[in-house]
């Protein structure tokens, strides 16, 4: 009689175990999650430390960090999640939403849509007076200012957003971007509107111009505004530049790189169910006669990655920066990452050895134009 109340507590504590034992033996395959997992900090132990409990929650966070299975158990919850309630685990530090057609959205992307960011007129023509400042001072030592409007997925797709995701009447407002953009207008800058190219685009390019499972635009889409943003330059500096032609294309089965972020920070168990074919581009570079390649400074976000890619991969640039947020530069060739401080940013050094200046922002974030680059200018 005593047997069976022994085996199960045997049971429980075996159990209670295998998170112990799989951080020592590794009985399972090694597995790992994507996307902003924080690393846990160090606290020592000390008298203030403990009394205010920043030990007790820096060694809770080192334990959790340890747990044999996490990974595993992590992504149970997550498919879990997606199966039963049709919805992404809220604890992420991503905040994700699932959309139909199995298209994957930021949420910050749809509080965008729905028009919960907005900022006051003045905030933005500040902003975009500081770039009529910037140009004029370019314009008098002849490098171009060219100012790239990235494109925001759920402006272009609003369409897949779950209905319970919308607050329609919000929808007719005028947006930051819309304010933006005729302000751009307004004071004569030059500009790429990517947001309306993509918009345009997503009926005639294959697949649209985002992958379902990316943030990012997609290849085709990055090939065709890296050209158009390029034709820009061309025009503005009237020099003769590399030109960037984005046909043919083929198509994967399974979405590559940027195309996946966010199904990559979902963290899921099976990941194929929200495969779509995605479009890959075959391009070439043409030169019309004696072509020259510039030397751009680059201010932006993610977006600018894929645009470096294909300047980078078909030479069409001598030698660029690139300042990520505005907080660490990339130099190329060989994309060489250093620290940068804004205290002591050298801002002629940085700017007068180039050809032109790109500053790229968001259609979701303009407010956030030049990330402080253009107050430190």
């Amino acid at each position: 009689m005593r047997a069976k109340p022994l085996l199960f507590i045997g049971l429980f504590f075996a159990i209670c175990a295998l998170p112990l034992a799989e951080k020592w033996l590794r009985l399972g395959p090694a597995l790992t999650l994507t996307g902003t997992v924080e690393a846990p900090s160090a606290v020592p132990l000390s008298v203030s430390a403990y009394r205010s409990g920043e030990f007790q929650q820096a060694f809770e966070q080192a334990f959790n960090a340890e747990l044999g299975f996490r990974a595993a158990l992590v992504r149970a919850d997550n498919e879990l999640n997606l199966r039963a309630f049709k919805e992404f685990a809220p604890g992420s530090h991503t905040p994700l939403l699932l959309g139909k057609r199995g298209f994957i959205y930021e949420r910050e992307y749809v509080d965008d849509l729905n028009r919960r960011d907005l900022v006051e007129p003045a905030l933005l023509e500040s902003k975009v007076v500081r770039l009529k400042l910037l140009k004029d001072y370019l314009d008098a030592r002849h490098i171009a200012l060219l100012v790239l409007v990235s494109p925001s997925k759920a402006l272009v797709y609003p369409e897949y957003v779950p209905d319970r995701f919308l607050v329609r009447e919000r929808l007719e407002l005028r947006s930051n971007y819309q304010a933006f953009v005729a302000l751009l207008r307004q004071y004569g800058l030059d500009f790429v509107d990517a947001q309306e190219l993509a918009t345009q685009w997503k009926a005639t390019l294959p697949a649209g111009v985002f992958a379902n499972t990316g943030a990012h635009w997609n290849d085709p889409a990055a090939c065709n505004v890296t050209a158009r943003v390029f034709s820009s330059l061309k025009e503005r500096l009237a020099r003769p530049l590399l030109e960037l032609h984005c046909e043919p294309y083929t198509m994967s089965d399974v979405p590559l790189g940027l195309d996946r972020d966010l199904l990559d920070v979902a963290n899921l168990w099976s990941e194929s169910a929200l495969y779509r074919q995605t479009p890959y581009t075959q391009a070439s570079v043409v030169a019309q006669g004696a072509s020259e390649r510039p030397s751009v400074l680059f201010v932006g976000s993610s977006f600018v990655w894929a645009i470096l890619d294909y300047v980078n991969k078909y030479h069409t640039d001598l030698r660029d920066t690139f300042l990520y947020y505005y907080k660490v530069r990339f130099t190329y060739p060989g994309r060489r990452r250093s620290e940068l401080s804004q205290k002591r940013f050298d801002f002629p050094h940085e700017i007068l050895d180039k050809n032109a200046v790109v500053i790229e922002i968001n259609a979701s974030a303009v407010q956030n134009v030049g990330w402080g680059f253009l107050e430190d200018a």
